[in-house]
């Protein structure tokens, strides 16, 4: 029996430029209708893959990476896709697919809109008409991310957050997808948090409280918010659960969002499809104030901030020890791996 894999992918930038025509649910249609009208697929199993807000200027897509996993144990004959730039926009990552590993492990790709069905090439990209289609693509993709960047730095900057999801303690209007409401679950967390910065206890005091009291992490609060999953969940035993961590509760006490300040811009990527984010000069940031309803007073969490200066710092950032077992330590209760730090000298 074939088994088919429908690939769809929306991207914050198809968000962005509000195109319905490559909306989850067009592409869906598109390929559900194809498979209909194709006999030799009556009989067929099918799996969906959905990539829902992640670009196509790389191949690092959870949908993705589990679509690839399942071709290498040879679960999947056909892989359909409404068309080529739903797959990837890089010419070169997708032009090895279709020219090397699809031939080589016996997958049949088709590209609706395209027209492209590797079936009826000799194992590549095809006809110059498609070659041609993926260039562009290609070039498209880089081409827009400076317009898609413009845009979106001036939706931010009257007021309009263009994100997934906002920071811990807050969820999306229901009737304006770009305001925020105040989510008293974790708007309660948010407030302990603060509340023992004030009275002195260290950021791994307060995680270690969090844990015992057994409140609802970030990554827990966002999966039943939005029903979107981080890549990464933090393992205790045989047992997928969510944990805190020094890190999150860190960032907490940074947030300056918490304030009823909308921050964005901090960093960006370093270029096109990259994974690799670099930190923006404060003063190119985009801060709207009174963008929120506040659960920090701005006094509270500057008292913070003036708290944590002081603390002694026992380890200088940036100071890791490149050990040759780093990556192979991992913490038996959270199942992060450990980092060796060097120690400064000036210890109290």
């Amino acid at each position: 029996m074939i088994k088919i894999a429908k690939y769809l992918r929306l991207s914050l930038e198809d968000e962005c430029l509000q195109d319905e025509s490559t909306s989850i649910l067009s592409q869906r249609l598109i390929i559900d209708s194809f498979i209909r009208e194709h006999e030799e697929f009556n009989d067929a199993l099918t799996e969906e893959y959905i990539d829902d807000g992640y670009s196509g200027t790389n191949m690092k897509r959870p949908a993705m990476e589990s679509l690839l996993s399942k071709i290498k144990t040879g679960e999947v004959d056909v892989i359909i896709v409404k068309d080529l730039s739903r797959f990837s926009r890089d010419y070169i990552e997708l032009g090895k697919y279709l020219e090397k590993i699809f031939p080589f492990l016996g997958i049949r790709f088709i590209a609706i809109n395209d027209n492209y069905d590797s079936k009826d090439t000799d194992g590549g990209i095809g006809s110059i008409d498609s070659n041609f289609k993926t260039l562009i693509n290609d070039y498209y993709s880089k081409d827009t991310s400076e317009k898609i960047l413009s845009n979106y730095r001036a939706q931010t900057k009257k007021g309009k957050a263009i994100l997934w999801a906002p920071s811990y303690g807050y969820m999306k209007d229901p009737k304006d997808k770009h305001q925020f409401l105040v989510d008293e679950v974790a708007a309660k967390t948010v407030k302990k948090i603060f509340d023992w910065s004030l009275k002195g206890w260290s950021i791994h005091k307060i995680t270690r409280q969090l844990s015992q009291d057994g409140d609802i992490t970030p990554a827990e609060r966002k999966k039943m918010l939005t029903n979107m999953d981080y890549k990464h969940k933090q393992k205790t035993g045989k047992d997928k659960t969510y944990r805190w961590n020094v890190s999150t509760v860190s960032r907490i006490t940074r947030d300056k969002e918490y304030t009823g300040y909308l921050i964005k811009g901090v960093s960006t990527r370093k270029e096109v499809g990259s994974e690799e984010r670099v930190a923006v000069n404060p003063k190119d940031w985009i801060v709207v104030p009174n963008h929120h309803e506040p659960i920090i007073s701005e006094e509270v969490f500057n008292e913070v901030q003036s708290l944590k200066a002081k603390r002694p710092k026992y380890f200088k950032k940036g100071q890791a020890i490149d050990s040759p077992i780093k990556s192979l330590v991992i913490c038996k209760h959270c199942g992060h791996k450990i980092r060796f730090l060097k120690r400064t000298d000036d210890i109290e």
